[in-house]
């Protein structure tokens, strides 16, 4: 009688580490699928942050500045740049857009004066910039995001 009891206890031991390995199991499990869905929600928001300001910040500073011949893809140094020309007291200034150093820049400088890219303020980090001007009324501007996904977007120029 006293083997049956032990046997017992040894089922019920067996029974018990059973059911404390599925529960382990089952919260690993659940760990696994929580940080998989963390990452494609951070990814997201990343994408949303880098993607969306620089659309937003391109498309409103074309709007503001949308009068004759103020609006222009150059290439300075090498690299593209949005070319914003404004004109004040007859001193023409020109603000450059542009892609520099992981991030998205803008430099407000007197047309004329020297400068390098690396003066300019910077916006966002981004994964790299392209624009051209399509017609003589858009502009494609091709935005990388820093995990290498790009979206184009396009600047409509209203003014003649």
């Amino acid at each position: 009688m006293f083997k049956l009891k032990s046997r017992s206890h040894q089922a019920d031991s067996f029974f018990v580490m059973l059911l404390f390995f599925l529960f382990a199991l089952t919260a690993f499990i659940l760990v696994l699928i929580g940080v998989k869905q963390y990452k494609s929600t951070a990814n997201a928001m990343n994408y949303n942050y880098e993607v969306r300001t620089v659309t937003s910040y391109l498309r409103e500073k074309v709007r503001q500045n949308d009068s004759d011949a103020a609006i222009s893809v150059e290439t300075i140094n090498g690299t593209k740049a949005l070319c914003l020309k404004n004109t004040i007291n007859d001193i023409v200034y020109n603000t450059f857009i542009y892609y520099y150093g992981g991030s998205l820049r803008e430099l407000y400088v007197q047309d004329g004066s020297s400068y390098s890219l690396d003066s300019g303020q910077r916006i966002v980090e981004i994964g790299g910039l392209d624009m051209a001007e399509t017609t003589d009324k858009m502009i494609t501007v091709t935005i990388t995001d820093t995990s290498g996904g790009t979206t184009d977007t396009y600047c409509s120029v209203n003014s003649d």
